[in-house]
């Protein structure tokens, strides 16, 4: 193991503790690639999490499930990387906040640190625990009630580290715009808005399209 691969596992720890001095320390050392992987684990873990919730598991095996959720996944994460890091770097060109886009996106990208956490817990239970992961959960504590709340367990950790995701997400976007985390806040709503926004009129021009 390098000291490079050594040095980046600290900054994954110190960025449940200490996410704004390890921003900047990975700002510092434009750990870009990492930003990257880590916003790829995001996309899987949030690709595996909706086969869940649509019981793909039903008609699909555990290897299914992974072939189908890695590749979607991994393209998910991409785009919504780049996605919020262009959002967020136009609202704050807006609010003429000096910014460099790379920097917005590494500190993004790092905010998944949680949600790699989830995601490598998620393929190992999909491995060990195979299809019943990706079935109504009310079937799966009738039938088998420790593997049900295994599951029920297993979605609680998952909605933590998606909240810890967002908290950290805020004190990372705080760092890069060096403003508070309250205003950082305001960025993100705004970011929302305008991608909601984008989404209905994308939606409407569609709808017009199929009602021609």
């Amino acid at each position: 193991m390098t000291s490079s691969t050594v040095s980046l596992a600290s900054y994954w720890l110190q960025t449940w503790t200490r996410p704004r001095s390890a921003v900047r320390s990975l700002i510092g050392r434009g750990a870009t690639a990492a930003a990257i992987l880590l916003a790829l684990a995001s996309g899987v873990l949030q690709s595996l999490v909706t086969g869940a919730s649509n019981h793909v598991g039903t008609p699909y095996g555990r290897l299914v499930v992974l072939a189908i959720a890695l590749p979607i996944g991994t393209v998910w994460g991409l785009f919504q990387l780049h996605l919020i890091s262009g959002l967020l770097y136009l609202v704050a060109r807006l609010t003429s906040t000096p910014i460099r886009f790379g920097d917005l996106r590494i500190a993004i990208g790092w905010s998944n640190v949680p949600l790699s956490a989830a995601f490598a817990v998620w393929v190992v239970a999909t491995l060990l625990v195979g299809a019943p992961l990706y079935v109504d959960p009310e079937t799966m504590v009738l039938r088998t009630p420790f593997t049900g709340l295994f599951i029920a367990l297993l979605y609680l950790a998952t909605a933590g580290c998606f909240v810890w995701s967002t908290v950290l997400m805020v004190f990372a976007v705080a760092e890069v715009h060096r403003i508070s985390a309250w205003r950082a806040v305001g960025h993100l709503l705004v970011t929302v808005a305008a991608l909601m926004a984008a989404t209905g009129v994308t939606l409407a021009f569609v709808a017009l399209l199929f009602w021609r």
